[in-house]
């Protein structure tokens, strides 16, 4: 599977690789509602510097935004970084976080590891 997660406390740390598709995506945030060791209000850091082709739509990112709505009591005061260094996924990745601002969680968008590190840090 393209996306993979761990859960270490109160930290997810996501990461794609090879070809990362809408679906794959919506599989794991399903696998991460899923998972018992997901709490709400936990910081998630969605790394996407190692895929090979990311085959996202901006209707998939409109369903990611959705799926986020749907599961509102999992997600409710959580923060999701997403690092993605690459032109594309920034550029995806920023479209997620706009659409994002009447969600339940809270979404920075970043190009360095140390950028998104520190933003989850900064977070309550």
């Amino acid at each position: 599977m393209p996306v993979s997660y761990e859960i270490n406390g109160n930290l997810v740390s996501a990461k794609c690789y090879g070809v990362v598709t809408d679906s794959e995506i919506h599989k794991a945030v399903l696998q991460l509602v899923a998972d018992p060791a997901h709490t709400p209000g936990c910081h998630e850091l969605w790394d996407l510097t190692d895929y090979s082709s990311l085959e996202v739509s901006s209707r998939g990112v409109e369903e990611m935004v959705s799926m986020d709505l749907h599961y509102e009591s999992n997600f409710q005061g959580g923060v999701i970084a997403v690092l993605a260094p690459s032109d594309l996924a920034f550029g995806m990745a920023r479209i997620y976080q706009s659409l994002s601002d009447n969600s339940p969680v809270k979404v920075g968008v970043f190009r360095s590891m140390g950028e998104a590190r520190d933003w989850l840090s900064s977070q309550a």
